[in-house]
């Protein structure tokens, strides 16, 4: 069996290594440094940067024909394991570097892509194991978390695996809370709630947990600071923050699969939570829901004006298209219906869509929360405009 697959290994070895910090062995002390000149090579070695076209590469990978490399790499392994193939294809590319290394790296790269496509299409699952291997390996158990929040690096620029834990039939979302955020001066301080409101709904975490994908990788509180990024002004009031060490956070969490299926439900989702008192705000454009105040609780006023009281989290759906526009802003509305699932609806004829839910908890003290499907391109753009440039 072995003779199929000969060099499976050492090439996913070869796509987990980045050949840019591979110098010439001849660098020891010696007299010759003329290589100061280049400051940021040795500045911050454990982060890959996203080189240019990027973007641009990965839309050209998503419609690529099916035997290209690109394109196995992206449906057999995800956006990450795409992202090694990208980066290792760019290395053999650039203008810097070591001659030889460069030489070595597009030899392998053209012995590669002349092998089958059932070699290609192991070796990318064998790198998409070994990352989420190595995400597994980073993700912060909750005790840990509850004990310390200073993280490492890694973990604050890496979108790292969530960990979700069961207790007594319950399902928490536990999120990895970066604290080296910019901090911001005039938020609003009835934007703060306190810890005492659940961080992420029960339901989010359910929700997630139901996509059958062996490994969620999500990003949580960005700097508050980066709101207007995205959202309109109205919105980016409405978004709850949190004091964090170094300032103020959004409630605020992104989820990425870590495999990329064409004919999935779900794909990357942005979660927001707000701030208590906008509820009835939300809930009449994007769904026509009356809502009301009664002894602490919420209510739903029904067409005959009668209430209705559950006392539980209710979960709505069916959203207005249109208001998307105007309560998101024209990023998310874009990304929204990009998705394979809006297209589906709008194909159905379906005037509304189940692409953004609300989550209204019955207490009035607490904000409501939104899920939102985004389309997987538009979804990294968001992430780099709220969290910078990391790779995944």
């Amino acid at each position: 069996m072995e003779t199929d697959r000969p060099n499976d290994s050492s090439y996913v070895t070869f796509f987990l290594t980045d050949h840019r910090a591979k110098k010439p062995k001849q660098q020891p002390n010696k007299r010759k440094q003329p290589e100061e000149k280049n400051p940021t090579s040795s500045e911050k070695p454990t982060k890959i940067r996203k080189p240019k076209g990027y973007q641009k590469a990965l839309k050209a990978a998503g419609s690529a024909e099916e035997t290209s490399t690109d394109a196995l790499f992206l449906r057999n392994g995800g956006v990450e394991t795409w992202f090694r193939y990208f980066l290792t294809e760019n290395q053999s590319k650039e203008s810097s570097g070591h001659f030889d290394g460069k030489a070595w790296v597009t030899q392998q790269l053209d012995n590669f892509e002349k092998t089958s496509v059932e070699f290609r299409i192991s070796v990318a699952k064998g790198v998409k194991e070994a990352l989420h291997a190595k995400a597994q390996s980073e993700t912060v158990q909750p005790a840990e978390r509850a004990d310390s929040v200073q993280q490492s690096d890694d973990q604050r620029s890496i979108s790292v695996q969530t960990a979700v834990t069961e207790t007594k039939g319950n399902t928490e979302l536990i999120p990895t809370a970066p604290d080296d955020f910019h901090s911001i001066s005039d938020s609003p301080s009835r934007a703060v709630e306190s810890d005492s409101q659940q961080d992420i709904s029960a339901q989010t975490a359910e929700l997630i947990k139901t996509v059958p994908n062996d490994a969620h990788f999500t990003i949580t509180y960005p700097p508050a600071s980066r709101l207007p990024n995205i959202f309109p002004r109205s919105l980016a009031k409405a978004i709850k923050r949190k004091r964090m060490k170094s300032g103020w956070s959004a409630g605020i969490t992104m989820s990425f699969l870590g495999d990329l299926h064409a004919d999935t439900r779900f794909g990357p989702m942005i979660t927001l939570q707000t701030i208590t008192h906008l509820a009835d705000e939300f809930a009449m454009p994007l769904f026509g829901m009356k809502l009301r105040s009664v002894n602490g609780q919420r209510a739903q006023v029904l067409p005959t004006g009668a209430l209705s009281i559950s006392g539980a989290e209710l979960t709505v759906r069916g959203c207005e298209r249109e208001a998307i526009l105007e309560v998101f802003g024209s990023g998310i509305d874009k990304a929204v219906k990009a998705t394979a699932v809006y297209k589906d609806e709008l194909a159905r004829g379906e005037d509304r869509t189940d692409c953004v839910s609300m989550i209204i908890p019955p207490n009035i003290n607490e904000g409501v929360v939104f899920n939102l499907l985004l389309e997987e391109i538009w979804a990294i753009k968001f992430k780099d405009a709220l969290y910078g440039e990391y790779s995944f």
